[in-house]
């Protein structure tokens, strides 16, 4: 073989070598089969998500929008399982974005069931701001004051739900609720919507629709054990479900989707198949805001039952342990007879 021909056979090798594909461990996976893609897909999944979070804020009383809206006809959009003034339809009207100037603080730390163990155990960790009140009782105003709610917003008799109770002062407001109770009562609705659809997601289209394998205990548990602890910490306290809540939830929805768009973007990788290039997925993100209001609406409703269920409950330990005394009246006839 000439020089020459050993030089062209070296350069052909040599770039061979540079136009052959990087090892198939550095490349992301290939597309399913019969997998289309749309170049228009991420620009409407973005919009889609701008458009949820822009409509729940545009609902609230005291948003921007909402003063217009709602205020200014003299309507709200607000609802609550329990508040200061009643529960279900007949609740406070806020005055803040929040709301929490019309929720009880004292709700997150205390049960229609539990002693003051029993929700310190279904809190788990023991925070300041969820130490429990024995309202029936009348004890915790130190309690309430470490926990920043203000003792004035106790029953003056010592008895809850009597009439001693004192009236809703506004500007009392901002020592009721300290920054620890907001972030509690805000993550622990965002936390039980959460477990309800994803759990509702996995089990429904993952494994029943698309039929992928379950996995070990551990993902059951995850995807199964989450709900029954969501469950009992709604039942067993008297958590309210806001419904200008709902913000924080799509807040927490919206930044794990970008998350993912960020993940699957880079690494080709896209957990749950939410590729959004996809149409699937495309509708997914159209439907995943209003499944988490349906959930949060379902909530609301457990928690409404709760709040029934448990003042009946009261009512029936209350008749239990103080029995009505005889009338000390006697029957008139009986006197006449043993006279």
């Amino acid at each position: 073989m000439s020089t020459f021909e050993a030089i062209k056979v070296t350069g052909v090798e040599a770039h061979g070598a540079m136009a052959s594909p990087p090892p198939s461990s550095s490349m992301p996976p290939p597309p399913p089969p019969g997998a289309v893609y749309h170049d228009w897909g991420p620009y409407v999944s973005v919009f889609l998500i701008c458009l949820a979070n822009f409509l729940c804020y545009f609902c609230n009383d005291n948003g921007l929008f909402g003063r217009w809206l709602w205020k200014r006809h003299g309507r709200s959009a607000f609802f609550a399982s329990n508040t200061r003034g009643g529960a279900g339809w007949k609740h406070s009207l806020p005055n803040t974005f929040w709301a929490f100037d019309a929720l009880d603080p004292k709700s997150i730390v205390t049960s229609w069931f539990l002693g003051d163990w029993g929700v310190l155990v279904v809190h788990v960790s023991p925070e300041p701001s969820l130490v429990n009140v024995n309202v029936s009782a009348g004890v915790g105003a130190d309690e309430l004051a470490e926990a920043g709610v203000h003792p004035k917003h106790l029953c003056e008799d010592g008895k809850a739900g009597g009439g001693g109770s004192k009236p809703h002062d506004p500007s009392d407001d901002a020592a009721t609720w300290d920054w620890l109770s907001c972030f509690s009562q805000l993550t622990m609705q965002t936390a039980v919507n959460a477990a309800f659809f994803l759990d509702v997601y996995y089990w429904v289209v993952l494994v029943l629709i698309q039929d992928n394998t379950v996995e070990g205990p551990a993902t059951q548990l995850k995807h199964g054990g989450n709900l029954g602890i969501a469950l009992l910490e709604v039942l067993l306290t008297r958590m309210p479900i806001v419904s200008v809540h709902f913000q924080a939830t799509l807040a927490y929805g919206t930044c794990y989707m970008v998350f993912l768009w960020i993940y699957g973007s880079v690494s080709g990788i896209w957990r749950y198949s939410l590729n959004w290039k996809t149409t699937s997925t495309v509708i997914m993100h159209a439907a995943v805001p209003i499944a988490l209001c349906v959930f949060m609406l379902l909530w609301w409703g457990i928690a409404m039952l709760r709040d029934v269920a448990g003042a009946a409950f009261n009512r029936w330990l209350g008749r239990r342990r103080h029995p009505v005394a005889p009338s000390a009246m006697r029957d008139q006839g009986a006197v006449v007879l043993h006279g």
